[in-house]
Formats: C-alpha cells, structure tokens, sequence
C-alpha cells in the first residue's frame, strides 16, 4: 500500500514516484490494468488501478474507502538499545500506530555520548516510513532527536502537560500497567529504561516530573520487549 502526499487531480490521475513504483511492482506484484490499495493526504483509504503514461508509471483513483484509524495518543521514552533492536521497536511501534518515540540516553545506555550525535534518526524514519506502506497507515511515527533524561522531561512537560506520565519500573509491584486506569483518548507518556533498569537518581528524577512507576509482572523483559508490550495494551484500549 502506498501513501499519497498529494490529492490525485481532478480526472482521479495522479503519478506514482519511482519508490512507491518500485514497491508496487516488485512486493506488491501489481501490474498495468492492476487494482490496488493506497491511503490519500485527507487519511482515508481508498482504490485505484495502475495504468503508464508514456511508459511511466501512474494510476488512477477508483473509490474511496473507510478512514485511516488515527495515530495513538501515545509517546514512548526508550533507552537508546542495540542498533538492530531499535530498528525492530521503531518497526513494530509504527505499525501500532504510536505517535512519538523518542531514544533516551541514560547512565546505564551501553551507547556512548558520542552517540547523540550520531545516530541515524534518517534511517529509523525510513524504516518507519516502508512499514506505513505494510499497514496502509498514513501517519508516521514521529522519532525525536536521541535525548538526556533532563531533555526528555522538559519535552514533556513543555509539550504534553496533561499527559498521563508512566514509568515503567520492574522494581516494584504494583500497580500493573493494566491498573493503571489508562484511557485511549487521553495522551500517556510511556518511559522504558535500559538493561539494569535507570539508576535510583533517574528514577527519582522521573517522580519528581509527575511520572508514575507501573510494573509489567513478575518477570523481567527487554528494553524494546517491554515498550512494544505497553504500546499494545495501549492499543487494545482502542475503541472499534
């Protein structure tokens, strides 16, 4: 499925970039005389069917369908992990439907200082982006400049004041995540800490912030583990 940035004119032509060309014909197997699936700027989805202008590849819009359900009102806080485990939470985050992740940098992040300045927030965008097409989502997961824990909660605080503010503390008990009384159409902020957890500093910095400390259970899951299974739960809480 693609996603088109601008409306098709107004005979429902519209020309298809050569990446999304390339998607269509070579995952998709749609050929000229082909319908397909796409998502339109407005966020409905909608049909169309291959055709070739000149030998470039174009379509043209069939019908409009149901409305895109929109992004989770949800910002996810993860320490900066592994490389290919990020890739993977940004994947799977952005088939969920979450709105923000941003990568934290805290004491006990394997990742170097240096890092911050590295790190290649284009390709975690990219990833994000070719897995829209696989969901036929059209809003992508927004990922944030890698962030210090003092960063990160000035973020928050300037830009989702009423946020519900979760930290997610293998160190206590209770209450569980799915005591924590959240609701869909109220934005949570979600943090997640590195292997080790965060120090008691950082923690304590968070209580400080408004942040509530919730556990997942007894047992003790991986960085990117624990932030996909809060954004799922988050997501169960939809309404159909």
């Amino acid at each position: 499925m693609i996603v088109l940035k601008k409306s098709p004119g107004p005979d429902g032509r519209f020309p298809i970039p050569a990446q999304d060309a390339r998607h269509l014909i070579r995952v998709l197997r749609v050929g000229t005389g082909d319908e397909f699936d796409l998502v339109l700027p407005s966020g409905r989805r909608a049909r169309a069917i291959l055709e070739s202008d000149r030998g470039t590849p174009s379509a043209r819009l069939l019908r409009e369908l149901n409305v895109c359900p929109p992004p989770l009102k949800l910002w996810l806080g993860v320490a900066l992990i592994r490389w290919p485990r990020m890739e993977w939470l940004v994947e799977k985050a952005t088939e969920l439907g979450v709105a923000r992740l941003t990568p934290l940098l805290p004491v006990r992040s394997r990742q170097k200082i240096n890092d911050k300045k590295t790190i290649k927030i284009n390709r975690l965008e990219k990833i994000s982006n070719e897995a829209l097409k696989q969901v036929g989502r059209p809003f992508p997961l927004e990922i944030a400049a890698v962030s210090d824990l003092k960063d990160f909660l000035n973020s928050v605080s300037e830009q989702r004041p009423g946020a519900r503010k979760l930290l997610l503390n293998p160190s206590v008990t209770g209450p569980r995540l799915q005591e924590s009384g959240l609701d869909p159409e109220t934005w949570t902020v979600l943090a997640i800490g590195p292997e080790g957890d965060f120090t008691a500093e950082e923690i304590r910095q968070f209580e400080d912030a408004g942040f509530q400390s919730v556990s997942l259970g007894p047992g003790i899951l991986r960085s990117e583990t624990a932030a996909l299974y809060g954004a799922c739960f988050f997501s169960s809480l939809e309404k159909s």
